[in-house]
């Protein structure tokens, strides 16, 4: 017999990503990959990398006049703020490593300066709109209930480039039984 069960043994950490189960059917959370920013006792916080939105950000600096980019829903928390990640280092001051030479960047004078349309297109800057977050044990909790698994990151590739379908994706690394659960249907009922 075949286990289909939607949980694995990868506990969630600063770096990894959270897939959301099969027939989740949010608004938000749906067949969604979730990049953790933070995980610890108190807390946990990321962002959605594959649900795009297009942004004007003519405001931002003259090279972005009425240029209009894609950014994500990085979740339901402070939709009204801008939040980003970037490969960039230590070109960005104040930022924190992630992981896989990710980082959560905090100043924003700084990107404004260095910042290029190229180099949100190339995948060195992904730019959400609000992000993802818990209270402590609520993640825990969730992932119990096998809302989610966890994955590793390999690269800052995986979750800087935009993929067609970044949910399938990373459940295809998992193994066969994920990359089963990739052809289920989001409604089973309307199988």
């Amino acid at each position: 017999m075949i286990d289909i069960s939607f949980k694995n043994n990868i506990p969630p950490r600063r770096g990894r990503v959270l897939i959301s189960d099969p027939f989740k059917n949010e608004e938000y959370f749906e067949r969604s990959v979730v990049f953790l920013c933070e995980h610890d006792s108190e807390n946990s916080f990321g962002f959605i990398l594959n649900k795009s939105v297009s942004v004007n950000i003519s405001g931002i600096n003259e090279q972005f006049s009425d240029k209009v980019i894609t950014a994500f829903r990085g979740g339901p928390c402070e939709e009204d703020s801008l939040f980003y990640i970037h490969t960039l280092g230590d070109k960005v001051k104040g930022s924190q490593l992630l992981g896989n030479g990710i980082y959560l960047g905090s100043n924003y004078e700084e990107l404004y300066k260095i910042m290029t349309p190229d180099l949100i297109e190339e995948g060195a800057i992904k730019l959400f709109i609000g992000y993802s977050g818990w209270e402590k044990e609520q993640l825990q909790s969730e992932i119990d209930r096998n809302a989610w698994v966890v994955s590793e990151v390999d690269s800052a590739e995986e979750v800087m480039l935009h993929k067609e379908d970044l949910w399938s994706y990373f459940m295809n690394k998992l193994g066969d039984k994920y990359q089963i659960m990739t052809k289920f249907p989001i409604d089973p009922n309307s199988n």
